[in-house]
């Protein structure tokens, strides 16, 4: 993001190496550098292994990241064979898919860029020794950057909005490919839910006008997408709390709100038609366990 004052950058990716890269490509296309926020969104080895390529930039982050940044040696070692397995797959199934599609076609090219990604943070993480940079700058709710021509409120999920710009950054929340990816990745052990809910309403407040949704890797998501998804978990944690209120047990709730029930509807969706049954059921009936096991969460905080 550029102002007057200067560029922020969300994220620093997977290395160093990748990060200066990076930086370059901001200069050549931008015609300067001289960034003076990094923001660090999440606490994944892979969006801040760049961090040490932003030493004139001030670092920021919310404190459950900063801690979760400043674990043991040994854990991140952990982490980051973890992520090398996780994305040695991720070039496996996509190389498998490549075969399928049609070369030339602009699915294809999507998949190869995505494969050469994908090949590229395997390498670095292998080959690289990882650098870990902490943030210098913590929140805990909610912190406002005025940079002269714009400003930047970012809140404690890692959504950014600009308001002038009527551009919201939503931190890799939403993906077309998943009903989202901070859901996907929580513990099944729960989340606070009516927190979330009611942080989607506040960004998405009237007062706003958000014209362009960007998420990470996603890119720029239609708002029609982002739309339906906040319905789906509105719609969700009310029928959780219904199926919760009625005695149900967990095995029934699965069965009364799975895809061939309830929640049939999302069949239409363009995520389903994509993925396929078997991708889009696993994410759902994560998402009705980790909603179920919120309910203890939502009374303890009531």
């Amino acid at each position: 993001m550029a102002s007057k004052k200067g560029l922020v950058v969300f994220g620093s990716h997977f290395s160093l190496s990748a990060a200066e890269e990076y930086i370059e490509a901001i200069k050549k296309e931008l015609g300067r550098d001289d960034i003076i926020y990094l923001i660090n969104n999440s606490s994944r080895a892979i969006k801040c292994g760049g961090n040490a390529a932003y030493s004139r930039a001030k670092i920021i982050a919310r404190e459950d990241v900063f801690e979760e940044m400043n674990k043991d040696k040994q854990e991140l070692y952990v982490e980051i064979e973890r992520e090398i397995a996780g994305w040695k797959n991720k070039i496996e199934v996509t190389e498998k898919r490549l075969k399928t599609l049609e070369a030339g076609s602009q699915e294809a090219k999507m998949n190869l860029d995505w494969l050469l990604y994908c090949k590229r943070l395997v390498y670095d993480l292998t080959h690289e020794e990882y650098q870990r940079v902490l943030p210098e700058l913590t929140y805990n709710d909610k912190i406002s950057l005025h940079l002269g021509d714009i400003s930047l409120e970012i809140n404690h999920f890692g959504f950014t909005l600009i308001p002038e710009e009527g551009l919201l950054f939503a931190a890799n929340f939403f993906n077309p490919a998943h009903f989202s990816n901070y859901t996907k990745f929580a513990s099944e052990e729960g989340i606070d839910v009516p927190g979330m809910l009611k942080m989607l309403d506040e960004v998405f407040a009237e007062g706003h006008q958000i014209k362009t949704v960007y998420s990470g890797f996603a890119g720029v998501m239609p708002l029609n997408e982002v739309f339906i998804r906040i319905d789906y978990f509105k719609k969700l944690w009310q029928d959780v709390l219904e199926a919760d209120s009625q005695g149900l047990t967990l095995d029934e709730t699965l069965q009364a709100l799975s895809l061939n029930n309830k929640f049939a509807w999302i069949k239409d969706w363009k995520m389903y038609r994509n993925a396929g049954h078997d991708w889009v059921n696993d994410e759902h009936e994560h998402n009705i366990r980790l909603f179920w096991n919120s309910i203890d969460s939502e009374k303890m905080i009531h």
